[in-house]
């Protein structure tokens, strides 16, 4: 209770401002070398590095260090996976202060974590159709048509649509994403956010474009989709192994509470392309999440592509408007549901076919035995 209560007293002066020295950096600081301050003015933004700092030691338990955690000079650089992803969600001063409220609330009420949900709650954090976007001039011409392809894949599963823009983003007049070349990393804010400007940054190095997933997963989050690995719904599916957690990586790992993200009723799933595979962010090369059945590790961290369920998290939160029930002759089957870029019909999960999912599929690029599709009746 005592730490508790002095954590929160010391979260507050952090809040109301406690005076903050910027580190510009070196040459080897990615950030200042690309982009110093994400999009954010830099006040802010280094306001917002000293309580992710703050934070990750409250994650690591590390209650010793923690006013030395924030009065620290800041820094932006930390290990990265072996796809060079990196700790990829970006935090605006609003965000942060949620999290760090949260903290408050937790220990206050000793429920600890709370529940994180699919996608990032609220109207406002919801983009416009068609969502503009620009591509930065530093990224080679294959690197920029790998971002036009993982837009297409996000448009070809879902009901959003994207325009390019070609204008200057600095006369821009209108909200848009930039996608913006980085020496390291892979990074996205959650959802369409205020960063006092009109360019919201989806920073991509030249290795995520290693795996196609990688840009997929970045837009997904500037789209609203949080990690998978933090949902409420992981408890009984996964482990989290925090002890294997360097202290960078663990706000990627941390739940939030039910009331910033909206769920859908959508189940827990292992072939998410938000998932993190089951190793990154180790501090020892052991696993960072452990499925409880064995047969799903492998699944941990596609990047593929978005699965069905990451497409249906889309749909729901984007297209709930497009349809009318009335206009499905009879319900969608087998955890499909009604297709908003066709309403008389349904989206299937992979093995499915038929307007209404009521038909095994035949497989494709099957070249091994052992794959399997379970069918369960809806009571």
């Amino acid at each position: 209770m005592f730490l508790g209560f002095a954590v929160a007293i010391l979260l507050v002066q952090i809040i109301n401002g406690l005076p903050i020295q910027k580190e510009t950096g070196n040459g080897n600081d990615a950030s200042t070398q690309d982009d110093p301050c994400d999009g954010l003015p830099c006040e802010q933004w280094a306001e917002v590095q000293k309580k992710l700092a703050f934070l990750n030691a409250l994650e690591a338990k590390n209650t010793d260090n923690l006013l030395e955690s924030y009065s620290q000079d800041v820094h932006t650089t930390g290990p990265v996976d072996e796809d060079n992803e990196g700790p990829d969600i970006l935090y605006t001063p609003e965000q942060i202060d949620e999290e760090l409220d949260d903290v408050i609330r937790g220990m206050g009420s000793g429920q600890g974590h709370r529940q994180k949900r699919k996608v990032i709650n609220g109207d406002t954090y919801r983009w416009e159709m068609p969502i503009r976007y620009m591509i930065d001039s530093g990224f080679q011409s294959r690197h920029k048509n790998l971002i036009r392809g993982a837009i297409k894949h996000w448009e070809s599963n879902t009901c959003v649509t994207f325009k390019e823009e070609n204008v200057n983003t600095e006369t821009a007049d209108f909200k848009h994403l930039l996608f913006k070349s980085k020496s390291t990393g892979c990074a996205s804010y959650v959802g369409k956010v205020n960063l006092g400007s009109l360019a919201q940054p989806v920073y991509l190095a030249t290795s995520c474009f290693g795996k196609f997933g990688i840009p997929v997963h970045e837009i997904g989050h500037a789209l609203g989709l949080y990690h998978e690995h933090q949902r409420p719904a992981r408890d009984g599916h996964i482990t989290i192994r925090e002890d294997n957690i360097h202290s960078y990586w663990l706000s990627n790992y941390k739940q939030k509470p039910e009331s910033r993200v909206a769920d859908f009723g959508i189940p827990f799933d292992f072939n998410s392309v938000m998932h993190y595979g089951g190793r990154i962010g180790s501090i020892n090369g052991d696993y960072t999440i452990e499925t409880e059945d064995k047969l799903f590790q492998g699944n941990l961290g596609q990047r593929v592509g978005v699965s069905f369920l990451d497409a249906m998290a889309i749909n729901l939160a984007y297209c709930q408007g497009e349809c009318r029930p009335s206009q499905l002759r009879q319900s969608c089957q087998h955890g499909g549901y009604q297709d908003p870029k066709n309403c008389d019909s349904c989206r299937c999960p992979s093995g499915l076919k038929g307007r209404y999912c009521e038909q095994v599929a035949p497989p494709v690029g099957l070249l091994n035995c052992g794959d399997y599709i379970e069918m369960q009746k809806r009571r």
